[in-house]
């Protein structure tokens, strides 16, 4: 059994920078147990996960021959459903004569011949499949059933089928590769060519074989006719090279979403899709990332493959072999002309529109208007839609029909308008004036964000945005963004999104609804005193939203939670069957209201008066950010009770609610919130009110050590709020 280190990142640090087992440190030896085999094996394991090239790296003093070496590559990246390693063309094509087409068509066998399911291949695979094959899903439903009907064995496999010598599952499989679309600038090179192929071409494929045999060639100099033949009978294969002075435009298109597999090149192309812009160019992303420019090129090369990219100076040449190349280079001289005013608005900042994943569900599945499920792929799985793509994204939202639609699917549709009237609001608005911003707005998916290394993401979000600005609430608890640089218009810190804020607030204010905040671990044994008047509780659990449960259920349902999660109850209700009152009020809070003699006497048009939520106000700052305030009448009749309380303060613009959503952006303009004034203002606010709720988390749970940065603690005792009178 092989025994290897391969996930530990400083082992993984020495096998990069190819230290051989002498040259090893002390340290790293121990991990690997000071034996020299498993180093070895190490090695092989990395080296072959990782797609690296047998010359130049450590591998080559394991595996002597190159061949094997290559063989056990492709082995190991077929069964596990990788992208083909374009990298390595030059070497598989050639020297193994193992093309993408063929590498394809065998792991397309091999799924199968196992009867797995075609969401058993990872979302880049698939997409690559369907370029080279033709066969995405549906595709493959028909032809899996066509199989089982010639084995006869529909329900039993393909036992029948294997033992057919007429027919195999391969011959039910394409025999050559789909026609493909090649940009001019790509590189066309020899595979290899036995006579006997050479001899079966025709006249017009034999005088592009002799011209490829002196030099490889630019596309745009050979003939496309000849081009496609030789293709598609694998004498020849495409090189995209990729430079370090490329800009490059995201234009996700035919998305396959299957699932993901977390394999070194997969988180690569992620990461990139979230960090790249067309403002940047290849270089500057590579050192803002820092990534192996290798690796950069190689990633973005395959994006153009797919079509997922082009490059910004070629963006209009995308073409297939039925375009004639004069029109090309007709059209590339006119876009070259058009597009030099572009080139010098590169390093031009722009707002970025941060949203949470909810969004991109509420557009697939609510089938809003034509064309906008394209762009919530885009959304979800780049989790960026830059400026330049919404025109057409707008346009399609403009297309909503909402007056006559109701329940659930109303969700849907408010959401999608008020996310439209947001964007409106934010792009090329001269009243907002917002410094070092040319005017336009980039969507950015917080989960996408979050999955990029804290520096790097920092880097990002510094050269490409002057202003953040989140929507409200934000599902995922863990928005690792602070509001340093660029000033963040959202939760200031996680911490801010987090259960420990609500507490934080309650006990700033000395005022909220009953609470107890319970440890992961912990069980109850009876219910509570400060809920037993109740007859509703919410509850909410780490990292998921809280939900209402009868009073009379919460032993059962809140020590079944504490078994994997810390949990947060609040008083709900206190009548039998009776709805909690609640409102929601925008801040900056506006003045001109007089507070009232009496709780009852307060309604959405004065509650903003009420000294509560002023106290709120002045505490938290709130006259420096936006967001809105949800608020609860405590209607307690066993205790005479009867208050307003703040039960949730979310930074940002809200998009649940259109009303909400037009007050906010109204305030936003009111209020000059992104004067310059006004952000250096809030940058000294938000650092306050981040440090004070950072020691407010360290004093409830006796620890004085930092928090680290992006974990959230988890509640160490049993901590309880009881809402005053």
């Amino acid at each position: 059994t092989e025994r290897t280190m391969s996930s530990d990142p400083l082992v993984e640090k020495y096998i990069k920078e190819k230290y051989t087992w002498q040259r090893l440190p002390s340290k790293v030896k121990i991990i690997l147990g000071n034996d020299p085999e498993i180093w070895d094996q190490t090695i092989v394991k990395f080296s072959v996960e990782h797609q690296l090239r047998w010359k130049g790296n450590l591998v080559n003093m394991v595996i002597p021959d190159e061949n094997a070496y290559y063989i056990r590559l492709l082995r190991f990246s077929k069964s596990n459903y990788m992208l083909y390693p374009y990298h390595l063309s030059e070497i598989l094509v050639k020297g193994l004569r193992f093309s993408p087409f063929r590498y394809y068509l065998l792991m397309m066998e091999s799924v199968m011949k196992a009867e797995k399911s075609y969401d058993c291949l990872p979302n880049f695979t698939a997409v690559d499949c369907v370029r080279l094959l033709g066969i995405g899903r549906n595709q493959y439903i028909d032809l899996m059933n066509a199989i089982k009907s010639h084995a006869g064995q529909s329900n039993k496999g393909f036992s029948l089928l294997s033992k057919n010598k007429k027919k195999s599952i391969l011959d039910f499989l394409p025999s050559e590769p789909l026609d493909i679309s090649v940009q001019h600038w790509w590189i066309a090179r020899l595979g290899v060519i036995e006579e006997e192929q050479y001899e079966q071409c025709s006249p017009g494929e034999r005088a592009l074989i002799d011209t490829l045999l002196k030099e490889e060639k630019e596309v745009e100099t050979l003939p496309l006719e000849y081009l496609n033949s030789a293709y598609k009978k694998g004498l020849i294969y495409y090189d995209v090279p990729v430079t370090d002075n490329d800009r490059i435009t995201i234009k996700l298109t035919d998305f396959v979403m299957n699932r993901v597999t977390g394999d070194y090149f997969e988180n690569l192309l992620y990461t990139l899709f979230i960090s790249i812009d067309e403002r940047t160019t290849i270089h500057t992303m590579t050192a803002i990332l820092d990534i192996d420019p290798q690796l950069v090129k190689q990633a973005i090369s395959l994006y153009i493959r797919l079509e997922f990219a082009y490059k910004k100076n070629f963006e209009r040449m995308n073409i297939d072999f039925k375009q004639m190349w004069f029109d090309l280079q007709y059209d590339y001289l006119n876009y070259i002309d058009s597009s030099r005013t572009e080139i010098a608005a590169e390093h031009a900042k722009r707002v970025g529109f941060i949203f949470d994943s909810s969004i991109t569900a509420y557009l697939m599945m609510g089938n809003l208007a034509e064309g906008l499920k394209d762009h919530a792929v885009t959304m979800f799985e780049v989790g960026k839609l830059e400026d330049e793509r919404l025109d057409g994204f707008l346009e399609g939202l403009d297309k909503i029909d909402y007056q006559s639609v109701d329940g659930e699917a109303k969700s849907y549709f408010d959401h999608a308008v008020a996310l439209r009237e947001t964007i409106k609001f934010l792009r090329y608005n001269e009243k907002l004036k917002i410094d070092e911003s040319d005017g336009g707005v980039d969507l950015l998916r917080a989960e996408r964000l979050n999955s990029l290394p804290h520096q790097a993401k920092l880097r990002v979000l510094m050269r490409s945005y002057s202003l953040l600005v989140s929507m409200a609430p934000m599902a995922c608890e863990k928005l690792t963004i602070t509001s340093a640089i660029p000033n963040h218009f959202g939760p200031v810190i996680p911490e801010v999104n987090s259960v420990w804020f609500k507490l934080y607030f309650y006990i700033s204010v000395d005022s909220g609804p009953n609470a107890i905040f319970y440890p992961r671990g912990s069980r109850i044994t009876s219910i509570p005193e400060i809920f037993k008047d109740c007859e509703t509780i919410w509850m909410k659990t780490w990292n998921h939203d809280e939900i209402v449960i009868p009073v009379s259920h919460m032993l059962s349902s809140v020590n079944s939670a504490l078994t994997k999660s810390p949990v947060f109850i609040e008083a709900r209700t206190y009548i039998k069957d009776a709805e909690p009152r609640i409102e929601y009020i925008t801040f900056p809070l506006d003045e001109g209201c007089l507070p009232c003699e009496s709780e009852w006497d307060y309604d959405i048009t004065n509650l903003p008066a009420h000294p509560t939520i002023r106290k709120l106000s002045e505490n938290l700052h709130l006259h420096l950010s936006f967001g809105y305030i949800k608020l609860l009448f405590v209607e307690d009749p066993y205790r005479q009770i009867f208050k307003w309380v703040a039960v949730e303060v979310s930074f940002g613009v809200p998009l649940f609610d259109l009303k909400l959503n037009n007050e906010v952006c109204k305030k936003i303009e009111k209020y000059e919130l992104f004067s310059e004034t006004t952000l250096e203002l809030k940058s000294k606010a938000s650092r306050s009110l981040s440090l004070s709720l950072l020691e407010f988390i360290s004093e409830s749970n006796d620890d004085k050590s930092p928090i680290e940065y992006g974990q959230i603690p988890y509640p160490r005792h049993v901590l309880t709020f009881e809402g005053r009178s």
